[in-house]
């Protein structure tokens, strides 16, 4: 399981003081690294797809990065693919949700109230090995407050890198009440309002981000274990 966020990505003022950007640049790359397996009680040699760059920890390579932002901010994701060619990744035709192109990729925020087309949340886009892509995601002003995510979704390869930890936090703030409109109806406001600490009961957030990671078993000698028939 893949737990705790890396680094936390924070939108900062753009060129309109009114404006703030988050930005995070992200490569796809093979990960060499330890998981933990509490069944032997023993790091187990792994060999992944990940997102890697300056926001990643190298103690916890299979952890992403958490944007945390508010409501009117941006979103720029640059994301370079240097994984190795794959040649099913140029087929055209056929069923795209069978599984293929497993070193292509792309970029989806889950459950954000963005641009679905262009360069925004646009799951129709193939950023194949050797392709990079600047994502950008407008979030509206009026977007509620929430936990969300961000990860791959390239039809026919997303359980297996999404599997891998190419999945992050998306955490977007509020600070809206409540409020009691002309018509008496009550107006939804932010859940942050509601969860505030006091000075006799703080609390601490916690955010994680639960996968299960799917890795190969090897043999003693590093070789990957297979099944004979």
């Amino acid at each position: 399981m893949k737990s705790a966020p890396g680094a936390r990505v924070e939108a900062a003022p753009a060129a309109s003081p009114a404006s703030r950007e988050a930005s995070l640049d992200l490569n796809v790359v093979y990960t060499d690294g330890q998981i933990w397996n509490p069944a032997m009680r023993r790091n187990d040699p792994v060999r992944l797809r990940s997102y890697q760059g300056t926001r990643i920890d190298p103690n916890t390579p299979f952890v992403s990065p958490m944007l945390d932002i508010r409501p009117g901010d941006t979103i720029r994701v640059r994301l370079n693919n240097k994984l190795p060619p794959d040649a099913t990744c140029l087929e055209s035709g056929g069923n795209v949700n069978v599984p293929h192109c497993f070193n292509g990729t792309n970029l989806h925020t889950h459950g954000l109230w963005v641009n679905p087309a262009g360069n925004g949340d646009n799951v129709l886009i193939s950023i194949n090995p050797g392709v990079s892509f600047e994502y950008e995601y407008n979030v509206p002003s009026d977007h509620p407050a929430g936990t969300f995510w961000y990860h791959t979704h390239l039809h026919g390869s997303t359980a297996l890198q999404v599997s891998s930890g190419m999945a992050g936090a998306l955490i977007i703030r509020g600070n809206r009440p409540p409020v009691r409109q002309a018509d008496g109806k009550i107006a939804s406001g932010d859940i942050d309002t509601l969860l505030q600490p006091t000075r006799t009961q703080p609390f601490r957030e916690r955010v994680l981000v639960l996968q299960q990671i799917q890795y190969a078993c090897r043999e003693a000698n590093g070789t990957i274990k297979t099944n004979p028939d």
